[in-house]
């Protein structure tokens, strides 16, 4: 197998009040077993990915989250919730690949939902999960398709409350996560991914994008080097040691 090229890693800064915390998609329709589409991730051709996901997830994607929500808070930075979901309570709205295959999950799997994998605004699957739930001064934006740049006002948003850096944390690793992720370096804006902060449906996956960002969108982090960073710039911010 040939040895992958060793490219210069990105280097730029983390300062709180230029950076935006994303979380994408820890929603119950796709982050919780019991809900949503749970049953089918579980019950799909492989039940190793279900229980490698959802077990990463609860034990720790949602925690690393938390601390990174808590830190960006506590020293200026924006938390930036992307959610999906219809605008229209049929789903009208949702890409018809998506409609089409969430119609074909239903006849195999006991997904939840009024209709099944339609999760309109007010529905228990559209929420996120509590633990990393919203808080007072948090951002958050719908999303219709994979990246959140192509069908919401993220860009705008972030435009405008001066974001030059973007963490992100969330489902799916190689999904959602990355496809975002590869939009926001298209439009400039210096990108880091949080390995332990992220999950897909099995690990190749999750390393897979894990190298197309290294090689070409942005940084790899861990949420401890993620924290370290913002204590840095929180000791120069209150005049005292981290």
């Amino acid at each position: 197998m040939p040895q992958e090229p060793r490219l210069p890693e990105l280097s730029f800064d983390l300062h709180p009040r230029l950076s935006a915390l994303l979380i994408i998609d820890l929603q119950y329709f796709d982050a919780h077993p019991d809900w949503g589409l749970g049953p089918a991730i579980k019950g799909g051709a492989s039940t190793d990915a279900g229980a490698y996901y959802f077990g990463r997830i609860d034990s720790l994607v949602v925690p690393q989250v938390r601390h990174l929500a808590s830190a960006f808070r506590e020293c200026g930075g924006r938390v930036v919730h992307v959610v999906t979901g219809p605008l229209t309570q049929d789903g009208a709205d949702l890409l018809p690949r998506t409609r089409a295959r969430r119609e074909e999950m239903a006849k195999r799997f006991p997904i939840t939902g009024e209709p099944p994998g339609i999760y309109p605004e007010g529905s228990i699957e559209r929420a996120e999960l509590p633990a990393v739930a919203p808080v007072a001064g948090d951002i958050v934006v719908n999303k219709l398709t994979t990246s959140a740049f192509n069908s919401s006002s993220i860009d705008q948003v972030l435009r405008m409350i001066g974001i030059k850096t973007v963490v992100f944390t969330g489902v799916a690793t190689n999904n959602c996560v990355e496809s975002t992720l590869r939009d926001a370096s298209d439009r400039a804006y210096d990108c880091i991914l949080v390995d332990d902060a992220c999950a897909a449906f099995d690990r190749e996956s999750h390393e897979a994008s894990l190298r197309n960002v290294r090689r070409l969108f942005g940084r790899v982090e861990s949420t401890a080097h993620v924290l370290g960073r913002l204590g840095v710039w929180e000791a120069d911010l209150s005049g005292a040691p981290a």
